[in-house]
């Protein structure tokens, strides 16, 4: 019997990078849904509780810092791993998203090939997965 495919949500604001990431995160053999803010992000994900959730930073309503907090303090979602995606840099930036719970924290722009390396070594780390 074939394990499931992983889900992932990605939550990224611009349209273009949204459908960049998924086609690519599919094309990986990933089940990807789609959120276009932080908030949309905190529905969908208690709608259908993903495997790893990639997110931009910068979004309107919840940025991506505030999701990983939401995230973290929820115990139902608590140990879903997350990565930030963003075009932000600086040490200050990445000690931050770290410190609201991110896993991952990978700066854009970054190569197609990185990404599905990081998602995969995440999931290769996941109790009880291979």
């Amino acid at each position: 019997m074939t394990a499931p495919r992983r889900r992932i949500l990605v939550v990224e604001d611009s349209r273009v990078q949204a459908l960049r990431i998924q086609r690519l995160l599919e094309g990986g053999g990933y089940d990807v849904t789609v959120a276009h803010d932080g908030v949309d992000g905190l529905e969908r994900l208690r709608a259908a509780r993903p495997d790893l959730i990639v997110c931009d930073v910068v979004m309107p309503r919840l940025d991506g810092y505030g999701l990983c907090r939401a995230v973290r303090s929820d115990p139902a979602t608590r140990d879903i791993p997350i990565v930030l995606l963003t075009e932000r840099r600086s040490p200050s930036d990445i000690i931050r998203g770290l410190d609201q719970g991110a896993d991952n924290f990978i700066t854009k722009p970054c190569t197609d090939e990185y990404l599905l390396e990081r998602v995969g070594r995440i999931f290769e780390r996941l109790p009880g997965q291979a």
